[in-house]
């Protein structure tokens, strides 16, 4: 049995969390939860409008309410919001149910996927935010994968891999 019945996906915006979370679920025959998704679903509205309408605090609080659910899920692929960590009473609530996978990407390989995404809110911010965050993805992983020259594919690969060893040693 294995240790930790979830998998939640962590790191910067554009990294993958969403393409390699579903592709990863659908191999896994997990369940697919998406924060993002989840979040405009609650306010009914955009990530983008969100943030512009009710400022960031607020997309944070609903981030939180929305990681509150977590301890209660069991066979889901979790992709969360990049700044998840942030609030530090969120990393407990992953690590009860969730291995903990950072998918990582260089400044460049992250500047070019994002190039022309009119959806991120903090993009124009990129570099500050990486700098912050990236020590609470390295602190809080179980497992990291630098995905700039992996497709998705090979990023679930390597998900897979790490989570049969898991499950082998636990």
């Amino acid at each position: 049995m294995r240790a930790k019945p979830n998998i939640a996906l962590i790191g910067p915006m554009g990294v993958g969390k969403t393409s390699v979370g579903r592709l990863l679920s659908v191999a896994l025959k997990m369940g697919f939860f998406d924060f993002d998704a989840e979040i405009e679903a609650r306010a009914a509205m955009s990530i983008n409008q969100i943030f512009h309408s009710l400022g960031e605090p607020h997309f944070r609080q609903l981030e939180h309410e929305i990681c509150q659910k977590i301890p209660q899920m069991q066979g889901f692929v979790v992709s969360t919001g990049g700044g998840v960590l942030l609030n530090p009473a969120n990393l407990p609530l992953l690590r009860s149910t969730c291995t903990i996978i950072h998918l990582s990407a260089s400044p460049p390989a992250l500047q070019q996927r994002l190039e022309g995404d009119q959806t991120r809110p903090l993009l124009h911010n990129l570099g500050n935010i990486l700098s912050e965050r990236e020590p609470l993805y390295k602190e809080a992983a179980d497992h990291t994968i630098k995905t700039d020259k992996k497709t998705p594919t090979a990023c679930v690969e390597e998900i897979m891999l790490y989570w049969s060893i898991r499950d082998l040693n636990s």
